[in-house]
């Protein structure tokens, strides 16, 4: 049996922190199988494609998850480290979502989750009704 030191678990996470901190953000597709039915593969592969269309892919990773517990909205994604999140997509959304939240900094209301009583977009997962008293881990 092969132990494993702590200190290289430390050394591992390190090199991988620093990588990650070299991209403006990171796109968070939900490809838990909820949102794999609704398409999020493709969804997934249309945004790596926009983002190397515009030469984008090493300022922005797009990387699948595992669920994130709204499947009903899927597919879903979250742009960390703001956690805008976004519902309901399409991979035509792609190129929008790119040009007008990464590209032009201004997210897009239109795919947020909207309040029911108020109809005002909802940017964060946290602050949706339905996940406002979980704690994801």
């Amino acid at each position: 049996m092969t132990r494993i030191n702590i200190k290289d678990l430390q050394t591992v996470a390190k090199t991988e922190q620093d990588r990650l901190a070299g991209y403006k953000a990171m796109l968070m597709v939900c490809t838990g199988t909820g949102c794999v039915s609704a398409k999020a593969f493709d969804l997934l592969a249309t945004l790596k494609e926009e983002l190397a269309s515009r030469k984008l892919e090493k300022d922005f990773l797009a990387v699948g998850t595992g669920c994130n517990g709204f499947c009903g909205q899927g597919p879903v994604m979250v742009v960390q480290p703001d956690g805008i999140f976004y519902q309901l997509l399409k991979k035509e959304d792609m190129a929008r979502v790119v040009e007008e939240h990464l590209v032009g900094g201004k997210p897009v209301e239109d795919f947020m989750f909207h309040d029911f009583s108020s109809g005002e977009p909802v940017p964060k997962m946290e602050d949706v009704p339905f996940f406002s008293k979980q704690k994801l881990i």
